[in-house]
């Protein structure tokens, strides 16, 4: 079976949508989440298989 997982960047330009921080208010919890996932969540399980 083929890993179908992939990194995902925050900051990552898009063509349509052209960043995510451009449709989530300054201070929406949504914030919270993603810098938790980025700076906190370890990956390397999933990563390493």
């Amino acid at each position: 079976m083929t890993k179908r997982f992939r990194p995902w960047d925050p900051k990552q330009k898009w063509l349509l949508p052209p960043e995510i921080t451009e449709f989530i208010p300054e201070g929406h919890p949504a914030h919270f989440v993603r810098n938790l996932v980025v700076e906190e969540l370890d990956l390397t399980a999933i990563l390493d298989t």
